[in-house]
């Protein structure tokens, strides 16, 4: 009779300990895929709102070549509304040319007018000639890279073939991280670029 207990017993445990496993798999399954869909999301966010970013600059271009604006004030206005914009509350977007040179970046003006290309981050890669291939290439598209603050971003960038301008803007994925409990050793950020 122990005998066919311990029988019963251990195909218990076994059955238990197997129940666990394949919640532990199902539960890590889900988290992956959570996360991935997360991380799409955000980047959908970013790219949707860089085009309206576009949509402004392009409205602007638009009175310039309606006779409704000089050109001068029509650039001047677009800058100025593009600095302006904001989205979650600290986000923003910036504005390079295709010799990587900063147009203009509403949270640090000093870089205004200078030559990025030799700005690397933390791995090495070359910011904004990575952003300018990318946009050259494609158009538009993303760049994962990590900004002086050490925050890793993934950058869009869209270049409309009428202008030599690119439209940045960057988005810190490190809360989806967070939200969902996987470690990470580096913070993420995720930017979009277009081509202005």
């Amino acid at each position: 009779m122990s005998r066919q207990g311990m029988t019963l017993r251990g195909k218990l445990v076994a059955m238990t300990l197997g129940t666990i496993a394949a919640l532990i798999v199902l539960f890590a399954v889900l988290l992956i895929n959570g996360k991935s869909q997360m991380l799409g999301d955000r980047q959908d966010k970013v790219r949707n709102l860089v085009e309206v970013a576009h949509a402004t600059v392009a409205h602007y271009e638009q009175e310039a070549r309606a006779g409704r604006l000089s050109v001068e004030d029509a650039k001047k206005a677009a800058m100025n509304a593009v600095k302006a914009m904001r989205y979650d509350k600290v986000e923003y977007f910036w504005i390079n040319d295709l010799t990587d040179l900063m147009v203009m970046h509403p949270i640090k003006p000093e870089l205004d007018g200078k030559k990025l290309d030799q700005l690397k981050d933390k791995n090495g890669k070359f910011l904004f000639s990575e952003f300018n291939k990318v946009v050259k290439a494609q158009g538009a598209g993303f760049v994962d890279y990590l900004w002086p603050n050490q925050v890793l971003k993934k950058v869009f960038q869209k270049f409309p073939t009428s202008r030599a301008l690119s439209l940045g803007a960057g988005s810190s994925v490190q809360a989806f991280i967070l939200m969902m409990s996987m470690p990470s050793s580096e913070p993420t950020l995720s930017s979009c670029c277009s081509g202005v």
